[in-house]
């Protein structure tokens, strides 16, 4: 990634408040960032960190982010969306098409769902808490309820794993699904083809047994006429088929859809969003 985001391009000190005052944690975690680039173009881009805090987070991204931008991240896992200002940016490594730049959460926590943050996590989550109400950092983001700044409980790794595992069985079943009905249907286009290319064959030769005595213009209006209805044919053989393997491969996702919701379901009874 280059050089860190917290070493270059930094915005003037404090120029966003309080700057990060709690231990990084290096741990990669997935998640969405949205807001509009530089450019004023709106972007969702699936991400992840490198690096986090109890005030913030080192990441990666492929938009140009400005310091001071505003963007909304979102960790799926943990069910959490939260506000933040751009602080730092990395320039992109030649050859990479990412770069990592560096947030601060106008409202601290740790929406990272780390299991044993470090101390100083605790005490800024305790000064945070009885600190008076301030105005946050850009003026169009509302205040925050009281009783949504309590961090959510932090999923354990155990759970993250049959997650990961319960998508990954329903990804494979999808596939082998799809690639069934797919040989499937390509055997029965050929067959299907095969025995059409042979009818249209033999009518051909039985058109032109019938017009040996006609003239030549004769012969070949009835020939192309019997060649035109074989494409006809099989244009609409192809559509029917093509069809047909709509249909399939719908009922074949949404089967494995149901199947995903089922496991998770089965293993999560009494996960609850915040």
């Amino acid at each position: 990634m280059g050089q860190s985001p917290f070493s270059r391009n930094a915005a003037p000190a404090g120029a966003y408040g309080d700057r990060r005052h709690s231990t990084r944690v290096d741990q990669i975690i997935p998640i969405v960032i949205s807001g509009s680039d530089a450019s004023r173009q709106p972007y969702r881009e699936a991400t992840e960190t490198f690096s986090v805090s109890f005030h913030g987070a080192a990441l990666k991204t492929r938009n140009q982010i400005k310091i001071g931008m505003q963007l909304s991240v979102e960790n799926l896992m943990e069910g959490v969306i939260e506000k933040a200002i751009c602080v730092r940016v990395a320039e992109p490594t030649p050859g990479q098409d990412v770069h990592a730049i560096a947030i601060q959460l106008l409202y601290p926590r740790n929406m990272w769902g780390v299991k044993n943050p470090p101390a100083d996590w605790q005490s800024a989550a305790e000064a945070a808490r009885q600190a008076p109400a301030a105005a946050p950092p850009a003026p169009k983001v509302a205040p925050r309820p009281p009783e949504a700044a309590a961090p959510v409980p932090a999923v354990s790794l155990d759970l993250e794993q049959r997650t990961a595992d319960l998508i990954e069985s329903a990804l494979q079943l999808l596939r082998g699904q799809v690639a069934g009905i797919l040989r499937e249907s390509l055997k029965e286009f050929e067959d299907r083809l095969r025995i059409l290319e042979a009818g249209a064959q033999a009518r051909i030769i039985q058109y032109s047994e019938k017009t040996v005595a006609d003239t030549e213009s004769r012969v070949s209006k009835k020939s192309e006429g019997c060649v035109a209805d074989a494409e006809t044919a099989l244009m609409k053989m192809r559509r029917e088929l093509l069809e047909q393997l709509a249909a399939r491969t719908e009922r074949a996702i949404q089967s494995a859809e149901d199947v995903l919701h089922e496991k998770i379901a089965e293993s999560f009874p009494t996960h609850q969003k915040p």
